[in-house]
């Protein structure tokens, strides 16, 4: 296992019992994109983020599902795709 998990693993166990935390993970890529398949960030309640999938419009983006979904009490997993800039986004 890689440092950035560990690290990533540590950050869930210390988090685990205290505050709520939404786990997020590019499980599929097309086209160039600045994070693989397999990079993750832990999004804590408050809006505070651990690690990257990539940064810019894709954060923001997950950022706000983060605060929609725990405002409308959504807690179970969930698949979502965006299109590249430029194709209808």
């Amino acid at each position: 296992m890689e440092g950035d998990e560990m690290d990533l693993l540590d950050k869930m166990a210390e988090l685990k019992d205290e505050t709520p935390f939404a786990l997020v993970t590019i499980i599929s890529e097309e086209g160039s994109t600045p994070r693989m398949v397999g990079a993750k960030m832990l999004i804590m309640l408050g809006g505070e983020a651990f690690g990257t999938i990539g940064g810019g419009e894709l954060e923001k983006r997950v950022m706000e599902m983060r605060a929609e979904h725990w405002t409308k009490g959504f807690h179970a997993p969930r698949n979502t795709s965006w299109p590249r800039k430029g194709q209808g986004a």
